[in-house]
């Protein structure tokens, strides 16, 4: 795929080589599009207050911070669910993580809502899926999954599902209207 936004078909701002909008971004022409994704598909939602660190140099939420903030949704859903209490003999590991971007988390944002849902359920998997959201807007500025794997804390080697994280997974199964392709 050409890197230059012309040549995959990005509208392009009078006389810029950055694609068309308001904020110099058009998410709708955007080849990264996930179509008809939208905050209530996202039952869990947790806001994170954005640190002046998060930027980069040139205003927006530097692209490695969205990985961190998945990280903070996984962490806020298991610790308000309980997913695995302290004598629990079965954790999970990250095996896999996607993100895809869809448009800038511009400076001044105070705040990003990161909405998470589960995608699919496995006897000792879980794909969760992510939306980064403005305050203001429905559509995601970014969406993603990770894939969580089952293991014994002893022999880490793969586990079954505990029941209770079952449970509470299952309250929260949304079946993706986007996916990433083969993922």
């Amino acid at each position: 795929m050409s890197k230059d936004p012309a040549e995959r078909g990005v509208p392009l701002a009078a006389g810029s080589s950055a694609p068309a909008g308001g904020d110099g971004w058009n998410a709708a022409a955007s080849p990264f599009s996930a179509a008809g994704e939208r905050r209530a598909d996202y039952g869990f939602h947790t806001v994170i207050p954005l640190r002046w660190s998060d930027f980069d140099m040139m205003g927006h939420v530097n692209n490695v911070q969205f990985m961190r903030f998945f990280e903070i949704a996984v962490v806020d859903f298991f610790r308000a669910h309980d997913v695995f209490p302290p004598s629990s003999t079965v954790t999970a590991f990250a095996a896999e993580n996607m993100c895809r971007f869809l448009k800038p988390l511009n400076y001044p944002l105070h705040t990003v809502d990161c909405g998470m849902r589960v995608e699919r359920l496995g006897g000792s998997s879980a794909r969760f899926g992510f939306a980064l959201f403005r305050k203001e807007e429905e559509a995601p500025s970014a969406v993603g999954y990770w894939v969580h794997v089952f293991i014994d804390r002893q022999t880490l080697r793969t586990a079954p599902m505990p029941q209770q994280s079952r449970d509470v997974f299952t309250r929260y199964v949304n079946p993706s209207a986007w996916t990433m392709s083969g993922a």
